[in-house]
């Protein structure tokens, strides 16, 4: 069952590792695809840490993006309920750091450097329990 918004603690949408490029078919190379994502995450205000896992197959190619919707994906809190604090790691290096997380900011892209294999993401969320990112 899902909870109804106000119900929902501070969340986050680690939007999607975006691939914007592929090397093979070469047709495909100006396409986006989405390498992981989209995952809600959410807390209850104190720190809590999300793991997830994701793989670069070896027929795409950068360059890559991190996108974060912070608020509902339905455009909703976007101001008013979005998280304020957080960290993302992507293979244990900070990618996206308090300073980027802002109750004005909707989206956060960041460019990334991906080798061909396993990688892994980590996020760190640490808001008011009534705020929203999704």
């Amino acid at each position: 069952m899902r909870r109804p918004a106000s119900a929902w603690a501070s969340t986050l949408l680690a939007g999607a590792l975006l691939l914007l490029g592929a090397a093979v078919p070469g047709w495909a190379a100006s396409q986006a695809r989405v390498l992981f994502g989209e995952e809600q995450f959410r807390t209850s205000g104190n720190p809590d840490i999300f793991q997830r896992s994701f793989t670069v197959p070896s027929y795409v190619s950068d360059p890559f993006t991190l996108r974060i919707t912070n608020g509902n994906p339905d455009g909703s809190k976007r101001v008013e309920g979005a998280v304020s604090s957080g960290h993302v790691f992507i293979n244990g290096m900070e990618v996206v750091s308090p300073r980027d997380f802002k109750k004005t900011v909707a989206i956060i892209d960041k460019p990334l450097t991906l080798a061909v294999g396993p990688h892994t993401l980590e996020v760190r969320l640490a808001s008011a329990s009534d705020s929203n990112s999704g």
